[in-house]
C-alpha cells in the first residue's frame, strides 16, 4: 500500500485563490459603490 506525500511546491491555484477571492470582492465591492451613487447621492431611489 502505497502512502502519500504531500507535495512541497504548491500548486498555481493554491497561490492564485486568495488573489481570485480579493478581487472577487474588490468587485463587488465595486459594484455596490457604483449602485450606492447612482441611486443614493443623484437621488434616483
Amino acid at each position: 500500500m502505497q502512502t502519500l506525500k504531500r507535495s512541497v511546491a504548491r500548486e498555481p491555484d493554491e497561490r492564485l485563490a486568495p488573489l481570485v477571492f480579493v478581487y472577487l470582492a474588490g468587485v463587488v465591492a465595486t459594484f455596490f459603490a457604483l449602485l450606492s451613487w447612482v441611486f443614493w447621492f443623484r437621488g434616483y431611489a
